[in-house]
C-alpha cells in the first residue's frame, strides 16, 4: 500500500511539472529572438551537470580561459551546483526531485530574453539538462536564436533516443569528442565536426619512476563500483600476476571494496583520513583500464580513466573500446584486444620494467599535444562561429 501512494505522489508531481512547463515552453516561443552581432564576440556556454561535478567542467567550462586570452567573452551559466544535485536527485524525495527539475527549467528560462546577446551558443546535451523529456521541444524554439551548437560525448541516445536525435537536428552544429559518436551525429546534422576532449592535466603530478627488476610495482586503477565490474572480470589473471611477480601489489581507489582474492591488495575511498586522490594516483606505477563491455556506450565515449593515467605521465594498459584514436600499441601505452590476454600483457610489460618510463612519458606528451585547451580553443572557435544553417 506504501508503494502504491508513492507512486500516486510521484505521478502528481511529475504531472503538474510538466503542466507548468507547457507555460515555460509558451514564453520560449514568443521571447527568442535572433542573434545581434556584437563588437566583441560573445559565446554562451551552457553545461549540462552541476557546477563542481565532473563532466560539465572538463569539456565545457574549462574552456573560459583559454577562449577569453583570444579577446572573446565566454560566460558560462550553471544550471545547478554539485550539493543541490545529490541531495535532490540521489538523496531526495520525489517533492524535493521536482523542486530541484522546476528550479532549473526556472533557471533556463531565464536566459531566453538574453540568448539574442550572444554571438554564438554550446549547449551540453540539452538546453534543460537532467529531466527526461521525450522531445526536444525547448531545442526547437531556442533554435530560433540561429547559431546554436549542441555537444555530446557520450551515447546518450541509448538512454533518451528521440530527444537526443530530434535536438540534433534542430542544432546548428554539433560538436563530439570520439569519432565513433561523430559518425552517429553526422547521420542526424551534417555540420557535426570532432573536437578533442581537452583536459586540465596541470593538477596531475607527473611520475618519476625509478625501477629495476626487483622493484616493487604498484598496479592501479580508480573508478565506481559500476566500472571496477570490469577489474572483477580479469581477478583470476591479476591473481597470476600476484603469484608470478612477488614485487607487485595492488592498489584501487573507489567507494566499494571486493573481495578479488588477492593478498596484496589495498582498497582507498574519498573521506579516508589523509586521502589525496593525486598523491594516490601517482603512486601508481602501471594503470589499468578494462572496458569490457562492447556496446554503444562504451563504444562512443572517450575514456576519462585514460586522460588522467596519461596526464601522470605512466605506463597504462587499456581495452580497445572507448579510447582516443592517437593511443597507439606499444608506443603511449599496452592495448589488450581480448579479455583473456590481461595476464599475457600484463606479465610482458613486468617482465620488462624499463620500458614503463618511456611509455609514460609518451602517452605525456601524446597528452600535451593533442588533448591541450589552449591548442584545441582556436579549432572550437572556428566551429562555434561557422556560418549558420
Amino acid at each position: 500500500m506504501k508503494q502504491f501512494y508513492l507512486r500516486l505522489i510521484n505521478k502528481f508531481f511529475h504531472q503538474s511539472y510538466l503542466i507548468l512547463v507547457e507555460f515555460l515552453i509558451f514564453y520560449v516561443r514568443i521571447s527568442v529572438k535572433p542573434a545581434k552581432s556584437n563588437d566583441k564576440k560573445r559565446i554562451l556556454a551552457l553545461p549540462y551537470y552541476p557546477e563542481h561535478y565532473p563532466g560539465g567542467h572538463e569539456r565545457i567550462a574549462d574552456w573560459k580561459e583559454s577562449i577569453e586570452s583570444h579577446g572573446l567573452i565566454y560566460d558560462i551559466h550553471w544550471a545547478s551546483e554539485e550539493k543541490e544535485y545529490k541531495a535532490a536527485l540521489l538523496q531526495g524525495n520525489s517533492f524535493q526531485k521536482y523542486l530541484f527539475y522546476l528550479k532549473i527549467t526556472l533557471r533556463r528560462v531565464r536566459l531566453v530574453s538574453k540568448l539574442h546577446n550572444y554571438d554564438a551558443l554550446w549547449i551540453q546535451r540539452a538546453f534543460i539538462p537532467l529531466f527526461p523529456f521525450k522531445d526536444a521541444r525547448f531545442e526547437m524554439y531556442i533554435s530560433n536564436q540561429g547559431n546554436i551548437t549542441y555537444d555530446f560525448y557520450d551515447a546518450d541516445y541509448t538512454g533518451n533516443f528521440n530527444l537526443v536525435t530530434q535536438t540534433m537536428t534542430y542544432a546548428q552544429k554539433i560538436t563530439a569528442p570520439s569519432h565513433v559518436l561523430l559518425e552517429f551525429c553526422s547521420k542526424y546534422n551534417a555540420n557535426s565536426y570532432y573536437l578533442p576532449f581537452a583536459f586540465n592535466y596541470s593538477k596531475y603530478p607527473v611520475k618519476n619512476y625509478n625501477l629495476n627488476v626487483s622493484s616493487s610495482i604498484i598496479i592501479g586503477w580508480a573508478g565506481s563500483p559500476e566500472n571496477f565490474k570490469n577489474v572483477i572480470q580479469i581477478a583470476d589473471q591479476l591473481k597470476e600476476i600476484e603469484n608470478e611477480f612477488p614485487n607487485v601489489s595492488f592498489r584501487f581507489v573507489c567507494r566499494q571494496s571486493f573481495d578479488l582474492g588477492l593478498r596484496r591488495v589495498q582498497f582507498l575511498k574519498w573521506g579516508d583520513e589523509g586521502f589525496d586522490y593525486f598523491r594516490i594516483l601517482n603512486s601508481f606505477d602501471i594503470g589499468i583500464n578494462p572496458m569490457l563491455k562492447d556496446d554503444e556506450r562504451s563504444k562512443s565515449k572517450i575514456s576519462f580513466k585514460c586522460l588522467e593515467y596519461m596526464s601522470l605521465g605512466i605506463c597504462f594498459l587499456t581495452s580497445s573500446i572507448g579510447i582516443p584514436k592517437e593511443i597507439k600499441d606499444h608506443q603511449n601505452a599496452i592495448i589488450v584486444e581480448q579479455t583473456n590476454q590481461w595476464y599475457e600483457k600484463l606479465s610482458s610489460i613486468l617482465s620488462r620494467p624499463d620500458n614503463l618510463p618511456l611509455l609514460g612519458t609518451n602517452a605525456r606528451n601524446l597528452l600535451e599535444t593533442d588533448y591541450n585547451y589552449n591548442k584545441n580553443s582556436k579549432t572550437l572557435e572556428q566551429i562555434l562561429f561557422l556560418t549558420k544553417k
